[in-house]
C-alpha cells in the first residue's frame, strides 16, 4: 500500500503531535522488547485492512519493563495519532514520561503501535548494545523520516477515513474515522492483550493476567473509551483515557455518538482525565470527560473523573509548529503528558486509580 499524504485535514486537531524533543528522556535503563503482536501467517488476505497488498501482514510494539521479576502487574497503552498524514508515526519519545514513571513503579508497559504505524523511535531512547532492539530501519520511508524499528502493516485509520469518505465532508470522514477505530479497539486490542498476557522473560510470564489495565492518550484514550466496553478474552481490570479524544470532541457529533455508548456498556471501572484548555472550543469545557464519565458512572464497577484546570504555558514554551494563540491547546495537549512539571500534577491519582483497581 502506498502510503501518501491526501487531505491536509483529516478529522481536525486530534491527535499528539510531534512537538516534544524527546531525547532529553531515555527508556534505555529498562528492559525493552520489539514485538510482533500479530501476524496473519498462512491466513494472509489481500481483503484484511490490517494487510499491505504486497504480502506483509503484521502489528508490532514495545514491552517495557522492569529488568527483572515475573508475574507482573502492566498497562496496555494505546498511542495518538498522527492527525494530518496519511501514514503515521509514533515513537516511544512520545510517551518517555508516563512510560519511565508507570515502570518505576513496577507495571511493565506495552504500546501496541496501530496499524499503518511507521516507528520513528531513536537508538537514544532505547539504548544499543547486547540486549538492546537492533534491525533499525533507515530513514527516508515518508518525507522527514529520519529511520525506526519497524513499519506495522495495513491501512491507518486515517488512511482508510480518506478513501472511503471519497470527496466527503469532514463530518463523513470523522465518521469512517472512529469507526475504524472502533473495530482496531475491538480486534487489534485483544490480539495485542492475549500476547502480554502468554509473553514469556526467561520461560516465565512476564505479566499476571488478572492484573492488566488498558489505557491511552489523545486518540488512544478515546480507543481505550471503546475498548471499555469490548468483551476481550482476558478481560483488563481497569481502563484510564488520558485526554481521550479531547481535541476532536467539539468538531463532531461522531466522537460522542460512538464513545457514550461504549462507556454505559463499559465493563470495568474507568478513569476519564483531562486539562481544560486543551480543547479548543471556545469556551473550552469537559465535555468529552464529564459525557463519558456520566454514562459510566454507577454501574460495572463505576468511573473516575480527574478534571484539571487550564494551565498556563507561554507560546514561546511551545515548539514552532503550534506556538500560536490559535493552535495553544495543541501546546497544552502535549505538554500535559510530556513535561515533568505537568505530569507532576496528574500522575499521582493515576497511580493511586493503578494501586486501586490493577
Amino acid at each position: 500500500m502506498t502510503k501518501k499524504l491526501l487531505l491536509p485535514l483529516v478529522v481536525g486537531a486530534m491527535a499528539l503531535a510531534h512537538t516534544q524533543s524527546a531525547d532529553a528522556c531515555s527508556l534505555a535503563a529498562w528492559d525493552i522488547h520489539q514485538v510482533t503482536y500479530w501476524s496473519a501467517g498462512d491466513n494472509f488476505s489481500h481483503g484484511d485492512l490490517r494487510c499491505d497488498l504486497f504480502g506483509d501482514c503484521r502489528l508490532q510494539g514495545w514491552i517495557v519493563a522492569p529488568p527483572t521479576g515475573s508475574n507482573l502487574k502492566a498497562v496496555v497503552m494505546a498511542h495518538g495519532s498522527q492527525g494530518l498524514n496519511a501514514y503515521d508515526e509514533q515513537s516511544l519519545g512520545e510517551y518517555c514520561e508516563i512510560t519511565n514513571r508507570l515502570v518505576s513503579a513496577g507495571y511493565v508497559v506495552f504500546w501496541p503501535f496501530r496499524r499503518g504505524v511507521f516507528d520513528v523511535t531513536t537508538t537514544a531512547m532505547v539504548g544499543t548494545g547486547p540486549g538492546r532492539p537492533t534491525g533499525r530501519e533507515a530513514g527516508n520511508r515518508f518525507d522527514g523520516d529520519n529511520g525506526g524499528y519497524f513499519q506495522n502493516s495495513g491501512w491507518s485509520a486515517v488512511f482508510y477515513a480518506d478513501i472511503m469518505q471519497d470527496g466527503g465532508s469532514i463530518d463523513t470522514n470523522t465518521f469512517y474515522y472512529v469507526s475504524y477505530l472502533e473495530d482496531e479497539a475491538h480486534q487489534d486490542m485483544n490480539d495485542a492483550i492475549n500476547f502480554l498476557a502468554s509473553y514469556k522473560r526467561g520461560g516465565v510470564a512476564l505479566v499476571n493476567k488478572h492484573h492488566i489495565a488498558f489505557g491511552g492518550h489523545s486518540i488512544g484514550g478515546a480507543l481505550a473509551g471503546m475498548a471499555s466496553s469490548v468483551p476481550y478474552d482476558i478481560q483488563p481490570t481497569a481502563f484510564i483515557s488520558l485526554s481521550g479524544a479531547a481535541m476532536s470532541w467539539s468538531g463532531s457529533h461522531w466522537w460522542a455518538d460512538f464513545l457514550i455508548p461504549d462507556a454505559s456498556d463499559h465493563t470495568a471501572i474507568t478513569f476519564y482525565e483531562r486539562v481544560l484548555n486543551e480543547d479548543p472550543a471556545s469556551p473550552p469545557t469537559f465535555a468529552s470527560s464529564n459525557q463519558q464519565y456520566n454514562a459510566a458512572v454507577g454501574h460495572n464497577g463505576g468511573a473516575i473523573r480527574a478534571n484539571y484546570p487550564a494551565i498556563s504555558i507561554p507560546n514561546s514554551d511551545c515548539p514552532a509548529s503550534v506556538n500560536t494563540d490559535a493552535l495553544h491547546y495543541w501546546c497544552v495537549h502535549s505538554n500535559w503528558v510530556t513535561k515533568p512539571n505537568w505530569v507532576d500534577v496528574w500522575f499521582p491519582d493515576l497511580l493511586q486509580f493503578l494501586a486501586n483497581h490493577v
